[in-house]
C-alpha cells in the first residue's frame, strides 16, 4: 500500500470516529432539509453538531475544517431548499 499524507491521515483514526462524523453530518443534512419549512434559516445553528463531533474526534485543526465545510455546507442547503430569507442570513 502506498503511504501518502491522506492516507496516514485517515488511517491514524479510527472507522468508528469517521463513522461519528460522517453520521453528526448526515443527521444535520437531514435535519436541515426536513425542518426547513417550517424552521427557515435559524437551523443553521444545528451545523455545530458536526463540528463539535469532528473537534472532539480530530482535534482543532480538525474542527477548524470541518467549521468551514459547515458554512460552505450551510450555504448549499440553503440555496437548495429555497429558504426565502436567504439573503438576510448569509
Amino acid at each position: 500500500m502506498i503511504s501518502t499524507p491522506l492516507t496516514r491521515f485517515i488511517s491514524r483514526y479510527s472507522l468508528r470516529q469517521w463513522m461519528s462524523i460522517v453520521g453528526s453530518t448526515l443527521i444535520h443534512v437531514v435535519g436541515f432539509v426536513w425542518l426547513a419549512p417550517t424552521a427557515g434559516g435559524a437551523l443553521i445553528a444545528f451545523s455545530l453538531l458536526p463540528v463539535i463531533v469532528s473537534a472532539w474526534v480530530l482535534g482543532l485543526r480538525g474542527g477548524l475544517a470541518i467549521g468551514f465545510l459547515a458554512n460552505v455546507l450551510n450555504t448549499v442547503l440553503l440555496y437548495l431548499t429555497r429558504i426565502p430569507d436567504v439573503e438576510g442570513v448569509l
